[in-house]
Parts: structure tokens; sequence; C-alpha cells
């Protein structure tokens, strides 16, 4: 079986004009800062000047204190910011290092020093800030370990089960296209249903799953709210996980991405391991040791492989002559793929057919002419275990002549009613 995947993931960001934009968003992804201005005697700083600054892409948004010296700084994107102050009659304040992950909203309290403007106050390398603003309790994965963390069939979502106060379902075979495996994951013993959005997006399909799966090439961060006290993500009883897609920067950034799948590399599975070894007892115990040691010789599980590769750039838009986008508009795009190879009894070897109208009335018996070894239909309610096998076994429906009274739901699926 062979399956190509094309995904394309193309953005524009520009920059923020000192007014604010409106979010049009179900739920705002960008970050915030706040505070409030006082001078050496803790008294508001009115009418102040401050400016955030993107050290990526060097857009700057500003702002002014209002008449009790508070400030905010919203629709900030995800990165490292400088935050500089000026006033009339205090020294120039600069802090550097201030780093924003997705929905973050930062307190940042500054205290002016009387003096000229021409001196400034400068700090830098400061302790992470303890969040004092909101009630969030968020769990985020910043870009490195978004880029460093190894993750099956490259979907950042399945990490999303290994934070905080999350617990994971299963631990089934996934990869782009696998929704259910990949997004099964609950919070507070799985009361209530996930919220998921992908910039601000709801991203929300059946019951706690994730419509989407990005690659994790395309993400920038994850946030991961298991407990939602804080109103903003009220929008679900479970948990509420947050994705930023990447946007470029000044430089030119790319990467390339090859991830390959065997199918045996894995843990043989219980049921695959059951009928491998329950095959070779069964000619052993026969006598059979020409067999056994043929059956032994053979591989406990079918093959499978399945290759998923990226490609990305990003960066500012320059037209040569024409247009320079550096400090102003950027660009980030990438293309994913993936193929699949399986051989085993339920890919090439199974043949998918609607029934016919005997079947419909539980009459199989013209697979007995088929191959009767094959399709010869068993009673599952005779099951029972065989004590010279160890094995389960069941005893054979006569003629594959099933009752109709057995045949469930047999008017729904008749195409041509009498």
């Amino acid at each position: 079986m062979s399956t190509q995947t094309l995904r394309f993931v193309f953005a524009f960001f520009a920059a923020i004009c000192s007014c604010g934009i409106p979010s049009a968003l179900a739920q705002e992804t960008r970050a915030t800062i706040l505070g409030r201005l006082v001078d050496p005697s803790e008294a508001a700083v009115p009418g102040a000047r401050i400016v955030a600054r993107n050290i990526d892409t060097n857009v700057e948004t500003r702002t002014e204190s209002n008449a009790v010296g508070l400030y905010e700084i919203p629709f900030l994107i995800q990165g490292t910011y400088e935050i500089s102050v000026e006033a009339d009659g205090f020294r120039t304040y600069s802090r550097k290092g201030v780093n924003l992950a997705l929905g973050e909203r930062v307190g940042i309290n500054i205290r002016l020093e009387i003096g000229e403007a021409s001196a400034s106050v400068s700090v830098t390398a400061e302790a992470p800030m303890m969040n004092t603003v909101d009630a969030s309790s968020a769990q985020v994965l910043n870009n490195r370990m978004v880029m460093e963390l190894p993750t099956m069939g490259n979907s950042l979502i399945l990490q999303a089960g290994l934070t905080v106060g999350m617990q994971k379902l299963n631990f089934a075979n996934v990869n782009m296209s696998y929704t259910n495996a990949s997004s099964n994951h609950s919070a507070t013993g799985a009361v209530g249903g996930n919220e998921w959005s992908i910039d601000g997006t709801p991203n929300s399909g059946q019951m706690r799953r994730a419509a989407y799966l990005p690659f994790t090439d395309a993400i920038q961060e994850m946030r991961v709210e298991a407990m939602s006290f804080d109103a903003t993500v009220g929008n679900g009883s479970g948990a509420s996980i947050q994705m930023t897609t990447k946007a470029g920067t000044n430089e030119y950034h790319g990467t390339l991405n090859e991830t390959h799948w065997q199918q045996r590399w894995n843990a043989t599975s219980s049921t695959d391991s059951g009928v491998y070894w329950g095959r070779i007892r069964a000619a052993e115990l026969a006598g059979n040791t020409e067999l056994a040691k043929q059956l032994r010789s053979e591989p406990r599980q079918p093959s499978g492989r399945s290759n998923t590769y990226s490609s990305s750039l990003g960066g500012p838009v320059r037209l040569p002559k024409l247009y320079d986008g550096r400090n102003k508009l950027f660009f980030f795009f990438i293309y994913t793929g993936q193929t699949e190879r399986f051989r085993d009894l339920e890919t090439n070897r199974k043949i998918y057919t609607v029934p016919t109208a005997d079947e419909k009335r539980g009459d199989f018996s013209r697979l007995l002419r088929v191959n009767a070894a094959r399709y010869q239909i068993y009673d599952p309610f005779t099951t029972r275990l065989d004590p010279s096998t160890g094995l389960f076994v069941r005893q054979p429906i006569a003629g594959n002549q099933v009752p109709l009274s057995r045949v469930a739901n047999a008017k729904l699926y008749d195409l041509n009613p009498a």
C-alpha cells in the first residue's frame, strides 16, 4: 500500500503597529508583556514610552504608560525580546533576554531611576520570571524541545500525552494521518473533551482527538494546559492544547528531514506471537519436525516500512531591486510527504468484496468451493480451550450455512429487498 501526503503551511507575518491589532482568532496564542512603571518613591510614572523589540525580526511594538503607570503590550509572537523604557527626567531603562512563549502573559514591573536620558540602566541575564498575572498552569514545549525530542511519525501532538497532568491512552503505531492514535490523550481522568488549536484556529475533531496533525518542523511551540483554571482556555472541560506555527526571521533558515520506520524493528504483538508459536507447537505435536523447522525460519511478523520526509524554508521576503522585507515582512514554507509499504494479512493478502445476495441470507457455501481451508466459517459461541495444544478452538459451521436468525441487520444491508 502506498500513501502520499502533501501539506503546505505558508505564513506571512507583518510588523505590529503601536496601536495594536484586535484578535479575530478563536483563541489568542500570541504573548503579552504588561506591568507598572514607578519612580524610586514608588509613585506612578505616566506617559513613559515603552518599546518591545523582537531580537530575531527587529520588529518593534510601542506603547505608553497610563495615568497610574500601567502599560500593556499585546499580540507579540513567540521569541526573545528587548524591553526599553524612556521617560522625561529618568534614565533610559533596557532589559534584554525576555523570552515569550506561546500565549504567555509576562508581568514586568519596572522602577526607573532619576537622571538624564543619555544615561541608561541595563538589565540582562535575570532569573526566569514567575507568572503572577493569571492562573495558567500550562507546560510549554519550546522550539528546542520540539526539534530535539524524538517523535514517532514526526507528530508533535504525541508529546502532549507526556506533559504534566496528561495521560496517554494508547501507544499504537502512528503517522501523519493517524489522528486517533496520535491525539488520544486525556486530563482529569478522561473527563470531558480536549480543545485543540493551531495559531488560535480550532483544530478539534471527534471526541477528544485533533482534526489535523501538523508536521513537527512546522511548529514553533506547543502549550499544554492540563488544568484549565483560567477563563481564556475555558472552551472545553478537558485539556487545552495550543500550537503555533513557525514564522520567518531576518535570516534564512531551513530544514531537511527524513524518518524511516520498520515494522519488524518493533516488538511482535502477542496475537502474532501466539499464532507463530501455535503453528510450531502443532507441528511438533504431530511429529512433523521438518515443518516445525521450516516454521521457525519464517519471520514472526510480516514486513512493512514507512518513510516520512519534509523540507522547510523561512526568512525575509526580498525581491531584488524591488523590495526588501527585512524587519518588516517574512515568510515560512514547508513541504511534507509520506510513503508506506506493507505486506501483511491486513493489506495486500486480503480481498475486499461486498456481500452477495446469498451471503446476505447467511449462505457462504460458495466460498468453500474456492478454498475450503481458508474460508471455512467457525461458530464463535463454541470457543473452548484444547488441552492437547493449549490453543482456543471453535467448531466449524456446517456447510458455511449461517442461520438467518444469526445474521445481524440482514435487511439493513439488503440493497435489493424482495
